[in-house]
């Protein structure tokens, strides 16, 4: 099946999201558990609140937003949070990795011709600096992620900041930022993808963890829809922290629809059997988007 352009999730589909996250938001709570002598079932509490109103786990201002740190002097408030960024960032560090065969799949992927784009509900700065750490932004065309209120950008790091980090983390376009709409499970996020490429929806295959998020989207645009279920693995402690604090009720936790996928693959490599890469110039695809004539 002949294929222009490869849109990949990123959590569960590239790397354990689950088995990163969880651990590093754990080492978080003990630091602040530690700093401000609460019990950390009561800090979970307080957290998954924030969560729930800001409707998302990668809330950047989730420690300023907890009841014990806002009602602190400004200095104090910004001893914690420096303390709880480096917690979670030291554990990330150990536990962002990808899964067996992602690098070399993208890396064959960018040779044959492909046109690689990400697409996440994650916001995308976040995203963005992830595939830097993980030494694979250099393979895709761009990204497209939530743009929410405290994505990593220019709003947290100043545009002067994010344009001497984005050559180092290898995505050189400005990534699209999506709204709350245009997020998975809308097909809105993918269908943008598919006019700012100017290709056919046929010519795209999309790869995901979810049979909502990713499948059913490819599916509803007409694009080719690979399930990675692969990606549903993960440490049961990880599992249960997530559940602890997560926004989304049990149900839409648990429930997949009864969804057909093109493909089912059980590791990211085994795309190679999937796709037909590229064998001629395609009509919407002359050149690969923003390069030279």
């Amino acid at each position: 099946m002949r294929t222009a352009v490869l849109v990949t999730d990123l959590d569960n589909t590239l790397y354990n999201w689950k088995d990163f996250y969880a651990p590093s938001f754990r080492a978080m709570v003990h630091a602040l558990s530690r700093e401000l002598s609460l019990d950390e079932n009561s800090l979970l509490d307080d957290f998954k609140r924030t969560y729930s109103d800001v409707e998302s786990l990668e809330y950047s201002w989730s420690a300023q937003a907890l009841p014990a740190v806002a009602r602190l002097p400004e200095s104090e408030r910004q001893r914690l949070v420096h303390i709880a960024m480096v917690a979670f960032g030291r554990a990330a560090r150990r536990n962002l990795s990808l899964y067996d065969g992602v690098r070399e799949t993208l890396a064959w992927a960018s040779s044959v011709g492909l046109v690689i784009v990400g697409l996440t509900n994650s916001p995308v700065g976040l995203a963005e600096w992830r595939l830097g750490q993980l030494g694979v932004g250099r393979y895709f065309y761009n990204l497209a992620g939530w743009e929410g209120p405290d994505a990593l950008s220019t709003a947290t790091l100043g545009a002067a900041s994010v344009a001497r980090r984005r050559p180092r983390w290898g995505i050189r376009r400005v990534p699209w930022g999506l709204a709350q709409s245009e997020l998975k499970p809308s097909p809105l996020g993918l269908e943008r993808i598919v006019k700012e490429l100017e290709v056919c929806p046929s010519e795209v295959c999309v790869i995901g963890d979810s049979l909502r998020k990713d499948v059913a989207v490819a599916l509803k645009v007409g694009a080719i829809g690979v399930w990675a279920r692969y990606g549903r693995a993960c440490k049961p402690r990880n599992l249960d922290t997530l559940r602890r604090i997560t926004h989304w009720s049990e149900e839409g936790q648990t429930q997949e629809p009864a969804v057909q996928p093109t493909f089912v693959v059980d590791s990211f490599s085994e795309l190679r059997a999937v796709i037909e890469p590229p064998q001629m110039r395609l009509p919407g695809l002359s050149r690969v988007p923003g390069s030279a004539p």
